[in-house]
C-alpha cells in the first residue's frame, strides 16, 4: 500500500506489521519454491504451462463487477492457481501465482509497496490452503502429482477454499487497519466477496479435470468465460447509469446519496468534519428561455467541467437535477469550505461560451458542516439547502448555515425531540 493511502511503513502498528510479515513471509515462500521446484517445472508437461498460462492471462484481465464494491475487479486466475496447487503442490503455484500478480500490478502501474504486498499476501493464503491439504494427506507435488479428485476430497477442497478466503481477509483488513477497525474492516462487504470468490474457486476441480485428462481443451474454458465478461460489463454499465447523470457524467442525486453516506462514516470513524455545498445557478432560466434548451444543457457540461476543476478532485461533484449542483468535501472545517466557496464564485467571473455566444454566470452556494450543524445526511442537505437560499436573497453569493437565519430551525429541533 503506498504511503499517501495512510500506511506508514516505518511506525508500529496493525497496518506496518500486517505489510512487513506479509512481504517478508510471501517473498520468502517464492524464493523457496524457486529453490525447490524452479529447475523441475518441466515435470509438470504441457498442462502446468497451459494451466499457469490461462492463470497469468486471467489476472491480468480482471472482471469489474461492480465499481462501488471492488474497483479492483474479479480475478478468475484463482480457479487456476488451485488448480495448480491441487495437481503439482505449493511451490508452483507460488511461482505462477507470483509471476501473475507482478504482471498484472506493474500493467496498472501499482506502486511497489502495494505490488510487494499483493504478492506476499496472495502465497501466504496459498500456503493457508495448502496446509489444509498437508493436513489432509493430500499434499501433492511435481514428483508424486494429484491424478484425481474423489467425492471424498470434497471436504479439504473446500477447507482448503476457506482458508485461502479467510487469510487473504485478514491480511487486507489488518494492512487497511489505519483507516477503520480491523473488526469492521473483516466483515465490511463480506457478502460481495463471498458471492465472488467461491464460486471462482468452484470451477478448480473442473480445471483439474481438464488439465489431467485433456489440457488442450484448457482454453475452450474462455468461451464461457467471455460470456461472464460481457454479462459483468453490462452490470457495470447498468450501475453507472444508475448513479450518474447522463448529461454532465457526475454522479446524480442517487450517487450523491451514497457518497454522502460514505463520507458522513468515515467523518464519524475519524472524528473529523466534512462540508457540504449545494449550488444553484443564478439566471439558468432565462439561458434556457432566450436561448434554448441545448445551450442550457451545454451552460450545464460547460459548469460542470469547471466545478470539478475547481475542486481540484478534492471532493465529489453532483448534480442533483436541473440547475442544482451539490459537492461533498471530506476532512473539511467550515473556514476550508468557505474558501474553496469563493473559489467557486471566483472562477465564474470568466464567461462560458455557449453556442458562440459569451454567457456570465453567478451562482448560489450554502454551506453545512459535519457534525458542526448536522450529523446525518438530510438534515445536512437541509441545512445546506436553507444557506443556499439565504445566499440567493441577499446576493452574497456564500453563505454558511446559521440558526438565526433559519425560520424552521424551532421545528426542526423539536421534531427532532419527538
Amino acid at each position: 500500500m503506498p504511503a499517501d493511502q495512510g500506511l506508514v511503513l516505518t511506525r508500529l502498528s496493525l497496518s506496518s506489521v500486517t505489510w512487513w510479515s506479509g512481504v517478508l513471509t510471501g517473498v520468502a515462500l517464492l524464493v523457496a519454491a524457486v529453490v525447490r521446484d524452479g529447475a523441475l517445472l518441466s515435470l509438470g508437461g504441457p498442462a502446468l504451462v497451459m494451466t499457469a498460462a490461462l492463470l497469468v492471462v486471467l489476472e491480468v484481465r480482471p472482471i469489474i463487477v461492480s465499481g462501488r464494491y471492488d474497483p479492483q475487479g474479479v480475478t478468475l486466475s484463482t480457479a487456476f492457481v488451485f488448480a495448480l496447487m491441487f495437481m503439482w503442490g505449493l511451490w508452483p503455484a507460488v511461482i505462477a501465482q507470483s509471476l501473475a500478480t507482478i504482471a498484472s500490478e506493474a500493467r496498472r502501474r501499482k506502486p511497489l509497496p502495494k505490488l510487494l504486498f499483493n504478492v506476499g499476501q496472495y502465497n501466504v493464503s496459498l500456503a493457508a490452503g495448502w496446509l489444509v491439504m498437508h493436513l489432509a494427506g493430500r499434499a501433492a507435488s511435481l514428483e508424486e502429482p494429484l491424478h484425481a479428485l474423489e467425492a471424498a476430497d470434497t471436504w479439504w477442497v473446500v477447507g482448503a477454499w476457506l482458508a485461502y478466503f479467510w487469510t487473504n481477509n485478514a491480511l487486507v483488513s489488518g494492512v487497511l487497519s489505519y483507516a477503520d477497525s480491523f473488526r469492521s474492516l473483516m466483515t465490511e462487504d463480506l457478502g460481495y466477496y463471498v458471492t465472488t470468490t467461491f464460486p471462482v474457486l468452484a470451477l478448480s476441480p473442473v480445471v483439474v479435470v481438464l488439465a489431467e485428462h485433456a489440457w488442450g481443451m484448457l482454453p475452450l474454458l474462455l468461451i464461457p468465460l467471455a460470456l461472464v465478461y460481457k454479462t459483468a460489463s453490462m452490470s457495470l454499465q447498468q450501475e453507472h447509469l444508475a448513479g450518474h447523470d447522463p448529461l454532465t457524467g457526475l454522479p446524480n442525486r442517487a450517487g450523491f446519496q451514497s457518497s454522502l453516506g460514505d463520507t458522513l462514516g468515515a467523518a464519524e470513524r475519524t472524528g473529523q468534519p466534512c462540508a457540504l455545498f449545494l449550488i444553484d445557478l443564478d439566471g439558468f432560466k432565462e439561458v434556457n428561455d432566450t436561448l434554448g434548451h441545448a445551450a442550457g444543457d451545454e451552460l450545464l457540461v460547460g459548469f460542470a467541467e469547471r466545478l470539478s476543476a475547481t475542486t481540484r478532485g478534492s471532493g465529489t461533484v453532483a448534480r442533483l437535477g436541473g440547475d442544482e449542483f451539490a459537492v461533498i468535501l471530506p476532512a473539511t472545517e467550515e473556514g476550508e469550505a468557505v474558501r474553496a466557496a469563493e473559489r467557486v464564485t471566483t472562477s465564474l467571473e470568466e464567461p462560458l461560451d455557449v453556442g458562440g455566444r459569451t454567457v456570465r454566470l453567478r451562482a448560489s452556494l450554502g454551506i453545512s458542516v459535519y457534525p458542526r450543524h448536522a450529523a446525518d445526511a438530510q438534515t445536512l442537505l437541509q441545512l445546506a439547502d436553507v444557506a443556499m437560499y439565504v445566499a440567493k436573497g441577499a446576493g452574497s453569493g456564500v453563505a454558511v448555515y446559521d440558526p438565526r437565519t433559519d425560520r424552521f430551525a424551532g421545528d426542526r429541533e423539536r421534531a427532532q425531540l419527538v
